[in-house]
C-alpha cells in the first residue's frame, strides 16, 4: 500500500495477515488518499492456477522453483512448466490463429520432445502438465498429447506410419484419422526405429507364414501405402523391404513389384526380377490391337524376366514368339502404314502437326525409348510434377522400319514414310524444332497458344551405346530417363498454368531387352547399324530371305532403297575399311530389327493435373445367406475423362480381417461399368452394421487410387443375428 504522509515523502506498507486485517488495512488506507494491490503468496498462487496441487505438493514445488531460479513475474502454469523444463520451447501451447496446420505442429512437437526425455514425474509436475494440456485441446485430440513418455512413442510411431494404427487406442485412432502427414523432420532415432520395425514386423510374417508368404507380405506393403508416411519414413519402409525380398523370395510376387517401380530404384528392381518368372506368353494373336496388347501384357514382361535372368528354355520361347511377331508384323505392314486407326505411329505423328489452336502443344520425341522405358520415364516425371502433370493415355503402337534413326526420327516428325522424309524437302515448322543439347524450357518459357514446340533429345539411346556391362549400361540409361523428365518437367512449369497444355511424349524406335551377337553377315554394297542392314536408293535386291533375315521391297514398305530386317536375336556385323573383313563380338541393347521390344513403341499423352485425384462411384449390391459364399454386383460411376482400370475390391466385416478381392477389367472416362464379385463369406446382419468397402484403381499413369464403395447388401438367410429368435415368446 502506497500514500502519502503530511511532511514526508510516500510511504510504502506491506500487510500481510487474515483476510479480515486485510479488508480492513485496504479500506483505512484508500480513505487517506492511498493505492492499494492486492499482493498473493506464490504458494497460493500455485493453488490457483492448478486447484489439483494439494497444499504439501504446493509447498515443494515453491522450494524446487526458488532452487531452481528466480520465481517468475507472473506464475501462470505455463511459465512454472518453462523454468521446471526449459528443453521444450512451446509450454505456452498452439498458435490459436494457425488452425489446424499449427494445432498438428505442435502436436508433433510434443511428441518428439516427450518421447525423446525420460522423466519420472512427481505428483506435482504431472498435475501442472495435465493442467497445461488441458488447456491446449478437448475431445479425441488430447490423445495425441500423451503425458508419458511411452505413450507418446507408441503416438509417435503409429502417426509416423512405423506401427499399424489398429493397433493403437480407438482415441488414437479417430484423432490419426484425421491428422496430415507427421510435419516435421523426421529424426535420424525415428529413422532407425522404423528400420527396425520394419525388420521385425516383416521377420515375424516369414517365421509365421513360410509356405504363404507372398499374400501376407504384399498386404503388409499395401498397410504401408495407406497410412500417410513421411518421405524419409517410406524410404526406410522401401528400403527393408529390398534387403528382406532377396533373402526370401517366396516372398516375391508381380504385384509386390508393379508396387515397389514408384519407389525402387530400376537397379534394385532389376535383381528382384529374376527371381520372379513371369507367365509364358500366350499364343499371338492376329488382329492389330489385340497383337499390341499381346505385345505388352504378356511379351514384353516375359522377356524382361527373361533377359535378366538369362534363362535358355526362355529364351526359346522368346525367340519363337518373337518370330511370329515379326513375320506377322512385315506381312501387314502395309496394311498398317495406310490405315486410319491408332495402330501405327504415323497416325499419331500426323495429328500432332495439327496442333490445337487454344492450346500449347509440347512434343518431345526421345531417341530409343521402348515401351517399358516410357512407362519409367512417364514415372520419373509425374514424381517431379505431381501436382502439375496426369497422364491420360498411354497408347503402344507400331513403330516404323527399320528402326533405326537414320530412317524413323524425321519420318516421326513429320507423319511421313521413311521414302518420303529421306527425298523429300521437310516442311518449315513455325518453330525451330529444339536440338538435343538446348534448353527446352528457354524455348517454351514464350510458348502461346497454338504453339507446337518440338524436342528431339538423343536419350537414351546415347546412353544405352555407352560401352559397359548390362547392368552399368542399364543404370546410365535410367540415369538418362531421370535427366529427361527433369527436363521436361522444367519445360513445362517455364509455360503459364493457365495455358491450356499438351505434352506428347514418343520415340523414333525401341530396342532389344538384352545383347545381340554380331553374326549376321552385310552384303556387299550395303550398310549396317544394329539388327538393320540396308542399300543405297537403286541398288537391286542385296540377298535372299532367310530364316533370320528378311529384305524390305522399297514399293512394298516405303522405304528408299531394300532394306534386311533381322528376324532372330542376332545383330549385322560391322563392315570394316578392309574390303570383305567384318567386326563381330557382342552388342548390348541394339535395335534395327523386328522383334516386338523394337517396333511396339509409346505414344503418351499428358495434360494439366485435375483439381482432386479421379473419382468413382460405386455401390456393391447383392443378397445370399449369411456366411456363405454369394454373388454381388460392383456397379461404377466414372465422372473422370481418364480411364481407370479395376485393381481390387476390399471389404472388411466387423472384426474380421479384412477380404482382398481381385478385379479385372477398366471403366472408360464419363461411362458406367457393372461388375460381378464373389464373396467368400457373405456377411450377417450385424456384420453389415459396421461393413466397409472400398475399391482399389489404377489410372494410366499407373497412380493408384482408393475410393469408398456404398453397400447395398442383404442377408436372406433364415435367421438373423441381429434379432432375438425368442422375443416373441415373452
Amino acid at each position: 500500500m502506497v500514500a502519502p504522509v503530511s511532511g514526508l515523502p510516500s510511504l510504502a506498507l506491506h500487510v500481510r495477515g487474515t483476510t479480515q486485517l486485510c479488508d480492513w488495512a485496504s479500506t483505512y488506507w484508500k480513505a487517506h488518499g492511498g493505492d492499494v494491490q492486492l499482493c498473493e503468496s506464490p504458494r497460493k498462487a500455485l493453488h490457483r492456477i492448478c486447484p489439483a496441487l494439494t497444499p504439501e505438493q504446493g509447498k515443494e514445488l515453491m522450494a524446487e522453483l526458488t532452487a531452481l531460479s528466480t520465481l517468475p513475474v507472473e506464475l501462470t502454469v505455463t511459465t512454472v512448466l518453462g523454468v521446471l523444463y526449459p528443453s521444450f520451447p512451446a509450454w505456452e501451447g498452439p498458435n490459436e490463429e494457425g488452425g489446424a496446420a499449427s494445432w498438428f505442429g505442435f502436436a508433433a512437437k510434443w511428441l518428439l520432445w516427450r518421447s525423446n526425455h525420460s522423466f519420472n514425474w512427481s505428483a506435482s509436475h504431472r498435475a501442472l502438465v495435465e493442467k497445461a494440456i488441458g488447456s491446449w485441446t478437448t475431445g479425441s485430440q488430447a490423445a495425441l498429447l500423451p503425458v508419458d513418455e511411452t505413450g507418446a512413442q507408441q503416438v509417435l510411431a503409429a502417426w509416423l506410419g512405423i506401427q499399424p494404427l489398429a493397433t493403437m487406442d480407438l482415441p488414437v485412432q479417430q484423432a490419426l484419422a484425421v491428422a496430415p502427414e507427421f510435419p516435421l523432420a523426421v529424426p535420424t532415432a525415428w529413422l532407425n526405429v522404423a528400420n527396425q520395425e520394419f525388420g521385425k514386423q516383416l521377420l515375424a510374417l516369414a517365421a509365421g507364414l513360410a509356405s504363404d508368404l507372398a499374400p501376407s507380405v504384399l498386404a503388409w506393403w499395401q498397410a504401408q501405402q495407406d497410412h500417410p508416411q513421411p518421405a524419409a519414413i517410406q524410404q526406410a519402409s522401401v528400403n527393408v523391404l529390398l534387403k528382406f525380398l532377396p533373402q526370401h523370395p517366396q516372398a516375391l510376387s508381380e504385384r509386390i513389384l508393379e508396387l515397389l517401380v514408384r519407389q525402387a530404384s530400376r537397379t534394385a528392381l532389376d535383381r528382384l526380377r529374376p527371381l520372379v518368372p513371369a507367365p509364358v506368353p500366350p499364343p499371338m494373336p492376329t488382329t492389330p490391337a489385340e497383337v499390341l496388347q499381346w505385345t505388352t501384357k504378356h511379351y514384353l514382361p516375359y522377356r524382361r524376366w527373361q533377359a535378366l535372368a538369362k534363362e535358355t528354355t526362355a529364351a526359346v520361347h522368346v525367340d519363337n514368339a518373337a518370330r511370329a511377331f515379326g513375320n506377322w508384323f512385315l506381312d501387314h505392314y502395309h496394311e498398317l502404314l495406310g490405315t486410319s486407326y491408332p495402330y501405327q505411329q504415323l497416325h499419331w505423328a500426323q495429328h500432332a502437326n495439327e496442333p490445337d489452336p487454344q492450346t500449347v502443344t509440347l512434343w518431345v520425341i526421345a531417341d530409343g525409348l521402348g515401351w517399358l522405358d516410357a512407362h519409367r520415364l512417364q514415372t520419373y516425371l509425374l514424381q517431379e510434377c505431381q501436382e502439375e502433370l496426369v497422364l491420360n493415355a498411354a497408347t503402344p503402337c507400331f513403330g516404323l522400319v527399320p528402326s533405326i534413326t537414320h530412317f524413323t526420327k524425321n519420318s516421326v516428325r513429320w507423319g511421313l514414310s521413311p521414302a518420303l522424309a529421306l527425298s523429300e524437302a521437310l516442311p518449315e515448322p513455325k518453330h525451330p524444332d529444339v536440338g538435343a543439347n538446348r534448353d527446352f524450357s528457354a524455348i517454351t518459357e514464350f510458348a502461346q497458344p497454338g504453339d507446337l514446340l518440338v524436342w528431339r533429345p538423343i536419350d537414351p539411346d546415347h546412353a544405352y551405346h555407352v560401352s559397359g556391362d548390362e547392368a552399368f549400361v542399364r543404370n546410365g540409361a535410367d540415369h538418362a530417363l531421370r535427366g529427361l523428365a527433369s527436363n521436361i518437367a522444367n519445360a513445362v512449369r517455364a509455360i503459364s498454368p493457365d495455358v491450356p497444355l499438351r505434352l506428347l511424349l514418343t520415340t523414333d524406335h525401341g530396342r532389344m531387352l538384352g545383347a545381340s551377337e554380331r553374326t549376321l553377315p552385310v552384303p556387299a554394297g550395303c550398310s549396317a547399324s544394329g539388327r538393320a542392314a540396308y542399300a543405297a536408293p537403286g541398288a537391286p535386291r542385296p540377298a535372299p530371305d532367310s530364316d533370320d533375315i528378311r529384305w524390305l521391297a522399297p514399293d512394298l514398305y516405303s522405304l528408299p532403297g531394300w532394306v534386311g530386317v533381322a528376324l532372330s536375336d542376332a545383330a549385322f556385323k560391322v563392315p570394316l575399311k578392309k574390303e570383305g573383313s567384318a567386326r563381330g563380338g557382342t552388342e548390348l541393347f541394339p535395335h534395327g530389327g523386328v522383334w516386338p521390344e523394337e517396333v511396339v513403341v509409346p505414344w503418351f499423352e499428358f495434360g494439366r493435373a485435375e483439381a482432386e485425384a479421379p473419382l468413382i462411384t460405386a455401390t456393391l449390391s447383392g443378397a445370399a445367406p449369411a456366411g456363405r459364399s454369394g454373388i454381388a454386383t460392383l456397379e461404377l460411376l466414372n465422372p473422370s475423362v481418364r480411364t481407370l482400370t479395376l485393381r481390387e475390391l476390399h471389404v472388411r466385416l466387423g472384426n474380421k480381417q479384412t477380404q482382398i478381392l481381385p478385379l479385372a477389367g477398366s471403366c472408360p472416362g464419363l461411362q458406367t461399368l457393372s461388375v460381378s464379385v464373389q464373396l467368400p463369406d457373405w456377411p450377417d446382419s450385424a456384420q453389415l452394421q459396421t461393413a466397409q468397402a472400398k475399391v482399389l484403381l489404377q489410372t494410366t499413369d499407373l497412380q493408384e487410387h482408393t475410393c469408398s464403395v456404398g453397400l447395398n447388401l442383404r442377408n436372406t438367410g433364415l435367421q438373423d443375428r441381429t434379432d432375438d429368435i425368442l422375443a416373441d415368446l415373452f
